[in-house]
């Protein structure tokens, strides 16, 4: 009875022990198998990667960028070039030929100053490098081919008149024969700041020294009508004339302003120039919008002279 029951029980425990076996080996392959479902579902999910610029396309659009850009520059240069020609044409033969604008020279911190030292040194350096000075009148009938310029002319122009024009600026013309052109605001010759008509008179017949019309007052002509410009203009020139005995024939606008209506009364009453103060090419058949150059305590190299 008993062996029966002892072999009962140890054929429970090999078979109990049998499907623990069984379930701990399903229980692996379950979980195993899961987590590669879920890898591989995972896998499957990943979207697939794609370059979104590849090296060999960035440099097909960088080169083309390069292209186009050249493109339109060429296309702006063509235009200029175009746009340049039509102006010589229409109001050439130009040249680049320096009108050197100043007002005072005296040793004074102001914009309008130029100091004694570098007005002296900028007129060596024009002696030096052999710049030959000319009056306005020569540039115009230059120009024109009415007369012959030296290799590299230059023009001195002195706004409004100054007193230091005679202490500071003839001197210096005298050393070294410069030509150069005072323009002069009849209403305030005389002042305690501005040239007398004795000083004027005395430059004036020196040879060296011309005479230019900056209108009675210094009223800016671009706001004024007809009737003001002329009365600035010719009222001037017949003081000028009246005081020194010269007939001026040059004139410099105002704050550098003009218009057509001042351009059409300086030619009607025989101007042959007038300067401006803007920069560019001086052209015969604009010979009132002649262009200047503002100097200041630099040296005439910095200009391009």
């Amino acid at each position: 009875m008993f062996k029966k029951g002892a072999k009962f029980l140890f054929l429970f425990l090999g078979i109990f022990l049998i499907l623990l076996g069984m379930a701990f080996v399903l229980r692996k392959l379950f979980f195993s198998g899961a987590v590669v479902s879920s890898s591989a579902k995972n896998y499957v999910r990943e979207e697939p990667r794609v370059a979104s610029q590849s090296g060999f396309s960035l440099m097909i659009k960088k080169t083309e960028k390069e292209v186009e850009e050249r493109r339109k520059a060429e296309e702006e240069r063509r235009r200029r070039e175009e746009e340049t020609q039509k102006f010589l044409t229409q109001y050439g033969p130009c040249r680049s030929i320096p009108i050197l604008m100043y007002h005072h020279v005296a040793d004074k911190e102001h914009w309008l100053y130029v100091k004694k030292s570098y007005f002296l040194r900028q007129m060596e350096h024009l002696s030096k490098k052999g710049y030959t000075t000319i009056s306005l009148s020569d540039l115009a009938e230059g120009l024109k081919g009415l007369k012959s310029l030296p290799p590299r002319p230059v023009v001195l122009t002195f706004d409004d008149g100054y007193l230091d024009f005679y202490e500071n600026v003839y001197p210096v013309l005298k050393t070294y024969n410069f030509k150069a052109t005072v323009f002069i605001i009849t209403q305030l010759v005389g002042g305690g700041d501005y040239l007398s008509w004795e000083q004027l008179r005395e430059m004036a017949h020196s040879g060296l020294v011309s005479l230019g019309n900056h209108t009675l007052s210094h009223a800016s002509l671009v706001s004024l009508p007809r009737e003001r410009i002329v009365d600035e203009i010719v009222s001037a020139e017949k003081i000028i004339e009246e005081k020194t005995g010269v007939i001026t024939n040059v004139f410099a606008y105002p704050y550098g302003g003009f218009n057509s209506e001042a351009e059409k009364i300086l030619e009607e009453k025989g101007f042959v120039a007038a300067v401006t103060s803007s920069r560019g090419l001086s052209c015969a058949l604009l010979p009132y919008r002649l262009p200047r150059i503002r100097t200041g305590n630099a040296d005439l190299s910095s200009y391009g002279l």
